[in-house]
């Protein structure tokens, strides 16, 4: 069984067209990850020159390339999962998911306060991985901050333009519907009711 949060990757081991045995998948995964090296750091002692982020469509592709090159004999690889799994760690997914939901639904973000406070741009730092070492981006407070300024200054020019309001806060509001913003609304969600 697969924990609900592993849900992807298991659909990407499935769709690569592999044997799903434990030596089929550490040689697709060893092979993922060599191509990730080859065309990125990934690990602190690698080239500190190598580039260290790229587009969600290069790493996808990327990914699709040694998926392809693994699978050989076996079943032809559909691996259409990738791109669920790489969304999951853009910066802005991180960011989201390192700070705002950390500071909402856990104990908070976990940080370097030398290095929170002290660094002025966005920086690696070693993490370890079972038995590895691999680079994780840190974001300090000034980012942070510059960030949040530009996010709200954006919004202000948003809503002087539209003069809407998203769902979340129009819903309290009591305006007229030609306030509310239908971007903000889903449409292909239908609404549920339940009886209990």
């Amino acid at each position: 069984m697969f924990r609900e949060r592993d849900k992807e990757f298991a659909q990407f081991i499935y769709d690569s067209g592999i044997p799903i045995t434990e030596l089929h998948i550490r040689q697709l995964l060893a092979s993922v990850m060599n191509s990730l090296k080859r065309g990125f750091r990934v690990s602190p002692y690698q080239n500190t020159q190598k580039k260290t982020c790229a587009t969600n469509n290069e790493i996808v592709e990327l990914v699709r390339e040694a998926v392809s090159r693994n699978a050989g004999d076996h079943s032809p690889s559909d691996v259409n999962s990738i791109g669920s799994l790489v969304s999951a760690y853009t910066i802005g997914t991180l960011l989201y998911r390192r700070y705002r939901s950390a500071e909402i639904h856990e104990w908070g973000a976990e940080l370097d306060e030398g290095d929170f406070f002290g660094t002025t741009s966005v920086y690696w730092k070693k993490a370890p991985v079972h038995s590895h070492r691999f680079l994780k981006i840190q974001f300090p407070a000034i980012v942070l901050l510059n960030l949040l300024k530009h996010s709200i200054e954006a919004y202000k020019r948003q809503l002087r333009e539209t003069q809407k309001l998203p769902f979340g806060i129009w819903i309290g509001s009591r305006l007229s519907e030609d306030f509310l913003d239908n971007r903000s609304i889903f449409p292909e969600t239908p609404a549920k009711l339940g009886v209990r």
